[in-house]
């Protein structure tokens, strides 16, 4: 059984993830006592760490639970309770259950930060806007570049233009 412990490097965001040759061999490393202890701490439950089986990714929990079989492409870390996940070359949201909170139609998708996710439709203009938790949309056609919002603002344009939220 080949079993190691590596860290992953998902662009700039670093998270320390478990990585098997196939999803049989993935087995946390906790004695019985440990995990009955674990499984009643409702905080270690509730939290989602990315792993990696073969080339695909999915998430378990703070247990070491499979919670969101390795069925992505690629993923990111929640952020606001849904994690930004793509499957056949298309981008969506997840929430901690893996039920899909924003369908995979997504050419572009980053995490969410105050509600809204940048996002892009690979268009022939390619313009980004904002997508909210229901899939709602914002500020559609007008901006070529923007960044997450950080207290009610974000920056268009490579900072030529100010987002007030």
């Amino acid at each position: 059984m080949v079993f190691n412990k590596r860290c992953l490097f998902f662009l700039l965001i670093f998270s320390c993830s478990l990585i098997a040759e196939t999803k049989e061999e993935f087995i946390p490393l906790m004695t019985k006592e440990e995990k009955e202890v674990c499984y009643k701490n409702t905080e270690k439950a509730e939290q989602r760490y990315l792993i990696k089986v073969d080339t695909k990714i999915g998430f378990v929990d703070g247990c070491g639970r499979m919670i969101i079989e390795p069925i992505y492409d690629s993923a990111l870390e929640f952020s606001e309770g849904l994690a930004r996940v793509e499957k056949d070359n298309k981008f969506g949201f997840i929430d901690k259950s893996g039920e899909v909170a924003v369908d995979f139609y997504l050419d572009f998708a980053w995490f969410f930060s105050e509600g809204l996710a940048v996002a892009e439709i690979n268009s022939s203009d390619k313009k980004v806007f904002y997508v909210d938790k229901l899939n709602n949309h914002y500020f559609e056609n007008r901006f070529n570049q923007v960044s997450s919002f950080s207290k009610g603002l974000a920056f268009a344009e490579n900072g030529a233009v100010l987002i007030d939220k």
